[in-house]
């Protein structure tokens, strides 16, 4: 059995700065992580692994910074590693990943489950997943808490408000993973050098996909960012319960612009 997981490299929140008075994010330290939620998803494809014996395979697609994330997941125990990598994709929106994604997973071969993470702590969209399903022609499970593999069929549970819900497709099928619901494990430190040392992430073209530029053409163009504007410090009220009261009212009458 083959599970491939989409991995994603993020930058660490803790460098990035945000002045909402100028209105700019500056990056003062570019520290490279794997998304949270990927990691996540790559943790439920390991527990796969350790009761069925699976072979798991990293993918990413992007940027180079993606080999180091790809290396850890190698630490972590993957089989695999494969990052799709080319100039073409360096404006890639959620449709071009998706479609990367699909052709790798059909290059791959022989693939029965694909987990990817539901939301990607840079984009938040939530995208890939069920646009991913929808281009392989695969079943989708949805924000997965726990997998379960019985021949060809998948069960999982997942959460809708305070109700648990048991879901249930046949292989193959897409599966998105939130994050806090696997924690992952660490990094094996030999299995971490080893992948570095070695150079066990193998690196594949848009050509080798059989892509060409006319497909990776982004159809979303973005025209700004904007910062929320700076938050406004609070008002403290003091005095008796009456007169906190018809403060609050006061204050209530003069912000909705209410009459008395």
């Amino acid at each position: 059995m083959k599970i491939v997981v989409g991995v994603k490299a993020v930058l660490n929140p803790s460098g990035i700065a945000v002045n909402r008075r100028a209105g700019q994010v500056t990056i003062q330290r570019e520290e490279v992580l794997m998304d949270p939620a990927a990691k996540h998803a790559l943790e439920a494809a390991l527990r796969l692994k350790d009761a069925l014996g699976a072979e798991v395979i990293a993918l990413a697609v992007g940027a180079e910074r993606a080999e180091d994330v790809l290396c850890q997941a190698l630490g972590m125990g993957a089989d695999q590693a494969i990052g799709v990598r080319d100039a073409a994709l360096s404006r890639a929106d959620a449709g071009v990943v998706t479609r990367a994604l699909a052709r790798a997973v059909e290059h791959i071969g022989g693939v029965a489950l694909v987990l990817v993470g539901e939301r990607a702590l840079d984009t938040s969209d939530g995208q890939v997943g069920p646009r991913l399903a929808e281009a392989l022609g695969w079943p989708l499970l949805s924000r997965a808490l726990r997998l379960e593999v019985n021949g060809t069929t998948l069960r999982t549970v997942t959460q809708r408000g305070r109700e648990y819900i048991a879901q249930e497709a046949d292989l193959p099928a897409v599966v998105t993973i939130p994050r806090d619901s696997h924690p992952p494990r660490y990094a094996h430190a030999g299995r971490l050098l080893q992948a570095y040392r070695d150079g066990l992430v193998t690196t594949w073209s848009v050509a080798d996909l059989g892509l060409d530029a006319a497909s990776l053409a982004p159809l979303v163009q973005v025209r700004g960012a904007v910062v929320p504007p700076e938050r406004e410090l609070g008002v403290r009220l003091t005095g008796t319960a009456e007169e906190v009261a018809a403060k609050l009212a006061g204050q209530l009458y003069e912000r909705l612009g209410l009459r008395r």
